[in-house]
């Protein structure tokens, strides 16, 4: 079963994670987490924020999968959350007074 998660589509493989296979998740992480932690490092000048960053992608990833629509394109919306992150971190952070 496992060769033939390799041939699915990315929103193949997202449908199958909805459905509880954490099989599919690993192939999706595999596939996208160099792509994700690179886009990340582009934005994000400061690497232990981008690595807390690339955690908080997949955990939100995983907490709203059950909202992904296979009929959209799954890169777009995992980039989606990516900048959503992003975003949320900057506006987390601390401000410095200078």
């Amino acid at each position: 079963m496992t060769g033939s998660l390799i041939n699915q589509t990315d929103e193949e493989l997202m449908v199958l994670y909805q459905q509880d296979d954490t099989r599919a998740f690993d192939f999706l992480f595999r596939r996208y987490s160099g792509k994700v932690f690179g886009f990340l490092k582009n934005r994000i000048s400061d690497l232990a924020l981008a690595e807390d960053v690339f955690q908080a992608v997949f955990v939100k990833l995983h907490k709203s999968r059950n909202q992904f629509d296979s009929s959209l394109k799954f890169k777009a919306w995992l980039f989606t959350i990516c900048r959503t992150v992003i975003a949320d971190a900057y506006r987390q952070r601390p401000k410095i007074e200078t």
